[in-house]
């Protein structure tokens, strides 16, 4: 049972780095290659002329910078999120240490330092749903 566990997550970390090396590459493209090689298989697929091939390429050059700009924006929202969020929970932390005594403190952080291996656990098994979905 264990040989089955331990090869099938083998599989799964070998899967995820592979995953992540296909998509590096799909970045390294440029737009204009990724709008050039979309352009191209339509005028072979729909028998463009050369007129709308070109106007095919500078729409898919537009819609692939949307997009990366989209992505770009969407991380940095997501940073913002963590960083008012970090604030918050020391905001939080900084509140709870006025109104506990040291000796409730104390066991808060007894308590908390207990809750770490629980967290990791739950932290694998969201991993796990999302490396599914």
């Amino acid at each position: 049972m264990k040989k089955i566990s331990l090869s099938i997550l083998a599989l799964f970390i070998s899967s995820v780095f592979f995953a992540q090396e296909i998509s590096s590459k799909e970045s390294s493209t440029s737009i204009e290659q990724k709008a050039e090689k979309v352009a191209e298989k339509l005028q072979k697929e729909l028998s463009l002329s050369d007129q709308v091939k070109a106007q095919v390429y500078d729409l898919n050059v537009k819609r692939f910078s949307e997009l990366i700009d989209l992505r770009e924006k969407r991380q940095s929202e997501s940073a913002e999120l963590k960083k008012e969020a970090l604030n918050i929970r020391e905001s939080y932390q900084n509140q709870l240490e006025t109104l506990l005594s040291a000796e409730q403190l104390k066991k808060l952080q007894t308590f908390r330092e207990s809750r770490v291996p629980m967290r990791a656990k739950k932290n694998v098994a969201k991993q796990r749903m999302k490396s599914t979905k």
